[in-house]
């Protein structure tokens, strides 16, 4: 569309943190550090590593994801169906395994039940019939907690959800697995808190200006270092993972990206949902393309081009 209004001679200011969006799209990019202007250039003189070193300060490099060598299976779902809020059937008879050492992206465009899917997953939201199976054993009806127990952490899409904004730092590091730090009368062990924080801190780099301090002044990028943070270091079997870069800087992203590949690379096991086809290619090893509540499309990554995705987001399948 924007290639279209500027056909008609239409002048287009626009925003993005997308280097690729700049390069194909703009004619001159103007590059903001810390509030101030760095510099004002056409995008045929800059190159999208030039572009991230003057957005960042410092080079950065983008995550890299090498072939895997899947492992054993670790979670299977057999013709899963689940509904959302309003009753409407948005996850339609869904089957697929996952084994470790692996990433399975799931593509869709918004709403069409990949949030139901990931809440099914996570315990959270029930399911209608049909069967998940974590490591060979049922895990259909267990409720959230319990699937946490055995090997299931879950990073929604919105850090609102997935962090109590209100609550502090240390408070928020062990908000899902709080029953880790409890003794004697389910009072929580503090110092056991503070320790958790810190290492959560030191590992993800989230930059903060005390524990006590509360989450909703850290910076996006740092609530999602936070969040990520605290569900890797459970040492899940398997990580779902909504939008885990969505609203992200250029260097948050390549952080948390790298982190994933990281932990696939550990033999775990991630299911990334993602609106951001750069995205799902960068970190999938599978990918399946959701529409209207089913798979309308799945295979290896090299299997996959970004024109026949975007027909599959858009319900064709031919």
């Amino acid at each position: 569309m924007l290639r279209e209004l500027r056909a008609e001679g239409i002048s287009i200011v626009f925003i993005t943190h997308k280097l690729r969006e700049v390069k194909e799209l703009a004619d001159r990019v103007t590059v903001l550090r810390g509030g101030d202007k760095v510099g004002t250039f056409s995008t045929e003189s800059v190159s999208e590593e030039d572009l991230a070193l003057m957005m960042v300060g410092r080079s950065v490099l983008p995550a890299r994801r090498r072939p895997s060598s899947p492992g054993e299976e670790v979670l299977r779902v057999e013709d899963l169906w689940v509904r959302d809020e309003r009753g409407v059937q948005s996850v339609r008879g869904v089957s697929f395994e996952l084994k470790r050492g692996e990433i399975l992206g799931i593509a869709g465009v918004q709403g069409n039940g990949q949030l139901e899917l990931a809440e099914a997953l996570a315990g959270i939201r029930s399911v209608e019939r049909g069967r998940i199976l974590l490591r060979g054993e049922e895990i259909t009806e267990l409720p959230a907690g319990e699937r946490y127990r055995r090997g299931i952490a879950y990073v929604p899409d919105s850090r609102a959800v997935g962090l109590l904004l209100d609550m502090s730092v240390m408070e928020n590091s062990i908000l899902t697995s709080l029953e880790r730090f409890l003794g004697a009368f389910g009072r929580i062990i503090w110092p056991l808190a503070v320790e958790r924080a810190n290492e959560i801190i030191s590992k993800f780099n989230v930059i903060v200006s005390s524990l006590k301090a509360q989450v909703r002044y850290l910076s996006g990028g740092n609530q999602q270092r936070l969040l990520v943070g605290r569900e890797i270091l459970k040492d899940p079997d398997v990580l779902v993972i909504c939008e885990p870069t969505q609203g992200l800087d250029i260097a948050a992203t390549e952080f948390i990206r790298s982190t994933m590949l990281r932990f696939r690379d550990e033999g775990k096991a991630l299911i990334v949902i993602s609106t951001d086809l750069d995205e799902v290619f960068e970190l999938s090893d599978r990918i399946a393309v959701m529409y209207e509540g089913r798979f309308l499309g799945m295979g290896r990554n090299e299997d996959f081009t970004a024109e026949r995705v975007g027909l599959l987001m858009g319900g064709v399948s031919a």
